[in-house]
């Protein structure tokens, strides 16, 4: 559904029509996360927590699992963006000089991370975040309508934000545009 939103021939009632199937999808998730249990135990919405099964004949042969919410509304469902401040002519460039990006973030066992991006002099905002995509799989990179470069973490990856530094970024401008779960989804 995202990538026929994307379609730029679509008109604005074919993507009220796609928001409206992407709320719906969202509404039967948390459905389906709500009515499904096993054993009088709800498996999908959060509730289940740690549990062990034997698996085998003998003493110890067992397994544990946990079980979140995989409801559309909750915080493992979604993540953070970040989007620059700045709009990116259709002549800007990554700069000799000024082509570091480095963000920092403390992950969900508390250990400080950095991904550390050195740009490629003469790239232009879509290349930039083709870039970005190649150096690492913690983030998701893109640039919007606008010209600007957008950067996604999902929630299960940090503890908190991402800061960002370097003088890419200082050029760029990257602040927090917020959480979004995926209840939240807007394709339009």
């Amino acid at each position: 559904l995202s990538l026929q939103s994307a379609n730029g021939s679509n008109s604005q009632a074919e993507r009220t029509a796609l928001q409206e199937e992407v709320t719906a999808l969202n509404d039967e998730l948390n459905r389906i996360a709500e009515t499904t249990s096993f054993g009088g135990r709800k498996l999908l919405n959060g509730t289940f927590g740690k549990s062990s099964f034997q698996i085998g004949a003998a003493s110890g042969e067992a397994v544990q699992i946990e079980l979140k919410s995989m409801r559309t509304d909750g915080l493992d469902m979604g993540g953070f963006s970040y989007v620059a401040q700045g709009r990116a002519d259709s002549d800007w460039q990554v700069k000799e000089n000024a082509n570091d990006l480095t963000m920092s973030f403390t992950n969900r066992s508390g250990e400080t991370e950095k991904i550390q991006i050195n740009a490629k002099a003469g790239d232009d905002i879509e290349e930039l975040a083709t870039y970005i995509n190649g150096q690492t799989d913690k983030v998701t990179a893109s640039v919007n309508e606008k010209g600007q470069l957008q950067i996604f973490m999902a929630g299960e990856e940090t503890a908190g934000t991402i800061s960002f530094s370097g003088d890419l970024a200082s050029e760029l401008g990257m602040s927090l545009k917020g959480y979004d779960a995926v209840n939240n989804l807007n394709i339009t």
